[in-house]
């Protein structure tokens, strides 16, 4: 039997199964009903890469340099300093590079990602930084990652999700996929190339993790990946005999 899912919870500004949190809720399926209706806690890196992408965004937008934002303070209250500007800079010149022709550059639209998968209630959906229609006949999906923790573009589910999503919402007209993370910090631009076919082979597996997780006494698998941001982790009994035995183990 399913859980019931509130309904502030299914219309909610941020969806039940976030795209960016998927490793966490495919290594363990409890995290999703446990984690319902939590709030979670904004740390300072969060809050500071949630104003550049605000940069980004509306840099892009209006064909701004992040320069012009300079001084100004973000939405949620951080200065955009010349740190910030500089960092999202690169990404402003890498988007300008890549458009040709004929390419439609769409920034921060939301993806109903369920409807990909087959599924009748929005909850799975999301908001991808850069989208590029190109031309060429290749989509390209990219995510803008200010922070210093490496991210992959390699086997990467929040990329790999926005993509089956743009793809159905454009009829799958689009044989060809780049997946792309932007991160200045660490590592610049990473592309990953890859094809439809190859990206729909992954959409059961989707599929069944969301299946798996909208299930009230699902499983819970502690990890030290899965754990780390997951809201519900104070309160885990699993989480904590995990971390009773890392102990344990690290003893002489």
């Amino acid at each position: 039997m399913t859980f019931p899912i509130p309904d502030d919870v299914l219309n909610g500004e941020h969806a039940l199964f976030s795209p960016s949190a998927a490793k966490r809720w495919m290594a363990c399926p409890a995290s999703i009903y446990r984690s319902m209706g939590k709030e979670s806690v904004s740390t300072k890196p969060a809050a500071v890469g949630t104003a550049a992408h605000w940069v980004l965004e509306h840099a892009l937008l209006f064909g701004m340099d992040a320069d012009y934002f300079l001084g100004c303070d973000a939405p949620n209250g951080i200065p955009i300093d010349a740190e910030i500007c500089t960092h999202v800079q690169t990404a402003i010149d890498w988007v300008e590079a890549e458009i040709a022709n004929g390419d439609e550059l769409l920034v921060e639209s939301k993806v109903d990602i369920y409807k990909s998968l087959g599924l009748d209630l929005p909850v799975i959906y999301g908001t991808c930084d850069i989208r590029i229609l190109g031309s060429n006949g290749v989509l390209t999906v990219a995510d803008y990652k200010h922070g210093v923790w490496g991210v992959s573009v390699k086997k990467n589910p929040q990329l790999e999700l926005y993509a089956l999503g743009a793809l159905h919402e454009l009829n799958y007209v689009y044989d060809r996929v780049r997946l792309v993370i932007l991160q200045p910090r660490n590592g610049g631009v990473k592309i990953l190339e890859t094809t439809t076919e190859q990206l729909l082979s992954n959409e059961l597996m989707y599929r069944h993790s969301v299946d798996t997780a909208l299930y009230e006494n699902s499983v819970a698998i502690p990890s030290s990946n899965s754990c780390k941001f997951c809201l519900a982790k104070h309160e885990c009994a699993e989480n904590w005999e995990f971390r009773n035995r890392e102990i344990v183990d690290l003893m002489p």
